[in-house]
């Protein structure tokens, strides 16, 4: 009996010394958390929007547009989605890995979403043919956000 009071004291005891040490973070550990978790929030926001641009474009567009323009609308929707997963993929790393790969990979997919993406949306909206000259940075930019991932999951050091 006795020894089992032992046991369950020394158990609230490491239990207690676990809690103050993640307590007691330094500050540069929290600036990196909140530096990540910033893509875990616009991760979502950027999903929750792919989903209502995918559903303005089945039913707000889809008899007020031609064929080849709804197409267009649709890979942009496709592509926007598929990031705004990465952007979360990153931010989840970002609790297991750090490195500033990590953070350049959401910055790509980022980028990726709004020129690739939003160059799409904006030529099947009717903007000028001159903006399509972006929608390959975009891809680029998708397309490094992806490696810098690899890279920062390869190279990764564990948080402190």
């Amino acid at each position: 009996m006795h020894g089992q009071r032992r046991q369950a004291h020394a158990a609230r005891q490491d239990l207690q010394g676990q809690l103050r040490q993640e307590a007691a973070r330094p500050p540069e550990q929290e600036d990196e958390e909140a530096g990540l978790k910033v893509f875990l929030a616009l991760g979502a926001l950027l999903a929750a929007a792919a989903v209502g641009l995918g559903a303005f474009g089945a039913h707000g567009l889809k008899t007020r547009f031609p064929s080849e323009m709804l197409a267009l609308w649709q890979t942009a929707v496709h592509y926007h989605a598929w990031h705004a997963l990465g952007l979360l993929a990153v931010g989840l790393a970002g609790f297991h890995f750090e490195g500033n790969w990590l953070k350049a990979a959401g910055w790509l997919l980022l980028a990726g979403i709004g020129l690739f993406s939003g160059s799409l949306y904006a030529l099947a909206l009717a903007a000028p043919r001159v903006l399509g000259i972006v929608t390959p940075v975009g891809g680029l930019a998708f397309i490094l956000g992806w490696l810098a991932f690899a890279l920062a999951i390869i190279c990764a050091r564990r948080p402190a």
